[in-house]
């Protein structure tokens, strides 16, 4: 399954480490649409102080699902990552 998804701008569309975030949320949007679960694991999952965690706009873009979502995480160190209201941990 595949999502074409438009040019996007904000922090949002990127990923800590990783390029091409802005097309494969679309992706996994596309793929919880199409399956429709009962629950979903999310690793890797971040939020800082400006911006709602993936797995909050994850659930944002799927309203008639019904999901909900519980986000637990901790800030890096500082020699890792300078911002400590930026949060890295897992969503359910």
């Amino acid at each position: 399954m595949s999502v074409e998804s438009g040019a996007e701008s904000g922090p949002a569309e990127h990923s800590l480490l990783e390029a091409g975030w802005a097309d494969r949320r679309h992706e996994i949007v596309a793929w919880l649409d199409a399956l429709r679960p009962d629950i979903a694991c999310f690793q890797e999952v971040w939020e800082d102080a400006d911006t709602s965690n993936t797995a909050a706009w994850i659930v944002e873009q799927l309203p008639d699902l019904g999901y909900h979502f519980a986000f637990g995480g901790a800030p890096f160190g500082p020699s890792s990552w300078p911002d400590p209201a930026l949060r890295f941990g897992s969503a359910v």
